[in-house]
């Protein structure tokens, strides 16, 4: 995050659930569009592995 506002980009949202965060940095004006990150805890990856996969 800090890397996007040293770029004069604000972070639109910020949030957390448990240990897992993100963010959406407001990239219009350069990508047309938002970017969003991810930053997940060892807990939420156990979770997400156990969930079905085709």
């Amino acid at each position: 995050m800090a890397g996007y506002r040293q770029r004069g980009h604000r972070i639109a949202l910020e949030a957390s659930f448990g240990g897992t965060r993100f963010f959406y940095a407001d990239t219009y004006d350069l990508l047309g569009h938002f970017r969003e990150y991810l930053l997940l805890d060892d807990a939420t990856k156990k979770w997400l592995a156990t969930l079905p996969r085709n």
